[in-house]
Protein backbone atom coordinates (compact mmCIF):
# COMPACT_ATOMS: atom_id res chain seq x y z
CA UNK A 1 0.00 0.00 0.00
CA UNK A 2 2.88 2.17 0.19
CA UNK A 3 2.74 2.64 -3.52
CA UNK A 4 -0.70 4.44 -3.45
CA UNK A 5 -0.61 8.25 -3.52
CA UNK A 6 -3.64 9.83 -1.80
CA UNK A 7 -2.58 13.44 -2.22
CA UNK A 8 -4.31 14.18 -5.52
CA UNK A 9 -7.54 12.73 -4.20
CA UNK A 10 -7.41 14.91 -1.12
CA UNK A 11 -6.52 17.88 -3.24
CA UNK A 12 -9.44 17.21 -5.55
CA UNK A 13 -11.76 16.74 -2.58
CA UNK A 14 -10.57 20.03 -1.07
CA UNK A 15 -11.14 21.79 -4.41
CA UNK A 16 -14.58 20.19 -4.63
CA UNK A 17 -15.46 21.38 -1.11
CA UNK A 18 -14.19 24.88 -1.96
CA UNK A 19 -16.39 24.89 -5.07
CA UNK A 20 -19.38 23.81 -2.98
CA UNK A 21 -18.59 26.47 -0.36
CA UNK A 22 -18.28 29.12 -3.05
CA UNK A 23 -21.43 27.84 -4.71
CA UNK A 24 -23.31 27.88 -1.39
CA UNK A 25 -21.87 31.30 -0.63
CA UNK A 26 -22.98 32.54 -4.08
CA UNK A 27 -26.43 31.00 -3.63
CA UNK A 28 -26.80 32.53 -0.15
CA UNK A 29 -25.64 35.94 -1.48
CA UNK A 30 -28.11 35.57 -4.36
CA UNK A 31 -30.88 34.59 -1.95
CA UNK A 32 -29.97 37.56 0.32
CA UNK A 33 -29.99 39.92 -2.67
CA UNK A 34 -33.30 38.45 -3.86
CA UNK A 35 -34.69 38.76 -0.31
CA UNK A 36 -33.55 42.40 -0.10
CA UNK A 37 -35.04 43.05 -3.54
CA UNK A 38 -38.38 41.53 -2.44
CA UNK A 39 -38.32 43.58 0.79
CA UNK A 40 -37.48 46.70 -1.23
CA UNK A 41 -40.41 46.00 -3.58
CA UNK A 42 -42.70 45.43 -0.59
CA UNK A 43 -41.58 48.70 1.02
CA UNK A 44 -42.09 50.51 -2.32
CA UNK A 45 -45.62 49.08 -2.51
CA UNK A 46 -46.30 50.25 1.07
CA UNK A 47 -44.92 53.72 0.28
CA UNK A 48 -47.02 53.92 -2.89
CA UNK A 49 -50.13 52.87 -0.99
CA UNK A 50 -49.43 55.42 1.74
CA UNK A 51 -48.89 58.17 -0.85
CA UNK A 52 -52.21 57.23 -2.43
CA UNK A 53 -53.90 57.36 0.99
CA UNK A 54 -52.25 60.70 1.73
CA UNK A 55 -53.37 62.19 -1.59
CA UNK A 56 -56.89 60.82 -0.97
CA UNK A 57 -56.92 62.41 2.50
CA UNK A 58 -55.54 65.69 1.13
CA UNK A 59 -58.32 65.77 -1.45
CA UNK A 60 -60.95 65.09 1.22
CA UNK A 61 -59.42 67.75 3.49
CA UNK A 62 -59.58 70.29 0.65
CA UNK A 63 -63.23 69.38 0.06
CA UNK A 64 -63.97 69.78 3.77
CA UNK A 65 -62.12 73.11 3.85
CA UNK A 66 -64.26 74.43 1.00
CA UNK A 67 -67.37 73.13 2.76
CA UNK A 68 -66.28 74.80 6.02
CA UNK A 69 -65.74 78.05 4.13
CA UNK A 70 -69.20 77.75 2.58
CA UNK A 71 -70.69 76.97 6.00
CA UNK A 72 -68.99 80.04 7.50
CA UNK A 73 -70.38 82.22 4.70
CA UNK A 74 -73.84 80.73 5.19
CA UNK A 75 -73.63 81.27 8.96
CA UNK A 76 -72.62 84.90 8.42
CA UNK A 77 -75.59 85.35 6.07
CA UNK A 78 -77.82 83.61 8.62
CA UNK A 79 -76.59 85.93 11.38
CA UNK A 80 -77.22 88.97 9.18
CA UNK A 81 -80.71 87.72 8.38
CA UNK A 82 -81.44 87.04 12.05
CA UNK A 83 -80.21 90.54 12.90
CA UNK A 84 -82.43 92.01 10.18
CA UNK A 85 -85.40 90.00 11.42
CA UNK A 86 -84.69 91.24 14.94
CA UNK A 87 -84.56 94.86 13.75
CA UNK A 88 -87.76 94.41 11.76
CA UNK A 89 -89.46 92.87 14.81
CA UNK A 90 -88.25 95.79 16.93
CA UNK A 91 -89.63 98.24 14.38
CA UNK A 92 -92.88 96.31 14.25
CA UNK A 93 -93.05 96.22 18.04
CA UNK A 94 -92.17 99.90 18.45
CA UNK A 95 -93.83 101.35 15.36
CA UNK A 96 -96.64 102.96 17.33
CA UNK A 97 -94.34 104.14 20.14
CA UNK A 98 -93.55 107.45 18.44
CA UNK A 99 -97.22 108.27 18.02
CA UNK A 100 -97.94 107.23 21.62
CA UNK A 101 -94.97 109.27 22.83
CA UNK A 102 -96.15 112.42 21.01
CA UNK A 103 -99.70 111.89 22.28
CA UNK A 104 -98.32 111.49 25.80
CA UNK A 105 -96.31 114.71 25.49
CA UNK A 106 -99.48 116.54 24.43
CA UNK A 107 -101.38 114.96 27.33
CA UNK A 108 -98.78 115.88 29.98
CA UNK A 109 -98.31 119.47 28.79
CA UNK A 110 -100.41 121.76 31.01
CA UNK A 111 -102.14 124.92 29.80
CA UNK A 112 -100.00 127.99 29.87
CA UNK A 113 -96.93 126.08 28.76
CA UNK A 114 -95.70 125.92 25.15
CA UNK A 115 -93.04 123.58 23.82
CA UNK A 116 -90.60 125.21 21.42
CA UNK A 117 -88.32 122.24 20.79
CA UNK A 118 -88.35 118.51 21.34
CA UNK A 119 -85.42 116.19 20.69
CA UNK A 120 -85.11 112.43 21.14
CA UNK A 121 -81.77 110.61 21.33
CA UNK A 122 -82.31 106.94 22.08
CA UNK A 123 -84.44 106.86 25.20
CA UNK A 124 -83.47 110.39 26.33
CA UNK A 125 -85.96 113.15 25.59
CA UNK A 126 -84.98 116.82 25.67
CA UNK A 127 -87.89 119.25 26.04
CA UNK A 128 -87.43 123.01 25.58
CA UNK A 129 -90.32 125.39 26.11
CA UNK A 130 -91.82 128.54 27.52
CA UNK A 131 -94.18 128.68 30.52
CA UNK A 132 -96.32 131.44 32.01
CA UNK A 133 -94.94 130.56 35.44
CA UNK A 134 -92.63 128.16 37.24
CA UNK A 135 -95.70 126.39 38.59
CA UNK A 136 -96.59 125.31 35.04
CA UNK A 137 -93.13 123.74 34.68
CA UNK A 138 -93.64 121.94 38.00
CA UNK A 139 -97.01 120.67 36.76
CA UNK A 140 -95.31 119.36 33.61
CA UNK A 141 -92.74 117.50 35.71
CA UNK A 142 -95.46 115.95 37.92
CA UNK A 143 -97.41 114.91 34.83
CA UNK A 144 -94.30 113.27 33.35
CA UNK A 145 -93.72 111.34 36.58
CA UNK A 146 -97.29 109.96 36.37
CA UNK A 147 -96.95 109.15 32.69
CA UNK A 148 -96.82 105.57 31.37
CA UNK A 149 -94.42 106.50 28.58
CA UNK A 150 -92.07 109.05 30.18
CA UNK A 151 -90.26 109.03 33.49
CA UNK A 152 -87.45 110.69 35.45
CA UNK A 153 -88.01 114.33 34.50
CA UNK A 154 -84.97 116.49 35.23
CA UNK A 155 -85.07 120.27 34.98
CA UNK A 156 -81.78 121.44 33.46
CA UNK A 157 -82.45 125.17 33.78
CA UNK A 158 -85.26 127.67 34.05
CA UNK A 159 -84.89 131.37 33.38
CA UNK A 160 -87.35 134.23 33.79
CA UNK A 161 -87.65 136.27 30.61
CA UNK A 162 -89.29 139.58 29.64
CA UNK A 163 -92.93 140.56 29.57
CA UNK A 164 -95.32 138.47 27.47
CA UNK A 165 -98.49 140.56 27.55
CA UNK A 166 -99.72 144.03 28.55
CA UNK A 167 -100.47 142.80 32.07
CA UNK A 168 -96.75 142.70 32.82
CA UNK A 169 -96.48 139.00 33.47
CA UNK A 170 -93.12 137.37 33.07
CA UNK A 171 -92.66 134.10 31.28
CA UNK A 172 -90.03 131.44 31.98
CA UNK A 173 -88.01 129.55 29.41
CA UNK A 174 -86.88 126.10 30.49
CA UNK A 175 -85.04 122.99 29.37
CA UNK A 176 -85.70 119.56 30.84
CA UNK A 177 -84.92 115.97 30.07
CA UNK A 178 -86.93 112.80 30.58
CA UNK A 179 -86.49 109.13 29.79
CA UNK A 180 -88.80 107.07 27.67
CA UNK A 181 -89.92 103.79 29.18
CA UNK A 182 -91.13 100.80 27.22
CA UNK A 183 -94.37 98.86 27.56
CA UNK A 184 -93.26 96.63 30.42
CA UNK A 185 -92.25 99.62 32.57
CA UNK A 186 -88.45 99.46 32.17
CA UNK A 187 -86.24 102.03 30.57
CA UNK A 188 -86.37 101.66 26.82
CA UNK A 189 -83.19 100.08 25.45
CA UNK A 190 -81.24 101.93 22.83
CA UNK A 191 -81.21 99.30 20.04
Amino acid sequence: MSGVNLLPWREERRKYKEKIIYLLLGISVGIAIAFLFVISLYIDVLITNQKYRNSFLDEKIKNLDTQITEINVIEKKKKLLIDRIHVIKQFQYNRSDSVKLLNEIVAVTPEGLHLTSYKQEGNHQTIIGVAQSNARVSALMRNIERSKTLDLPTLNFIKAEGETDSGGSVYSSFTMTAKQINRNGTEKSNE
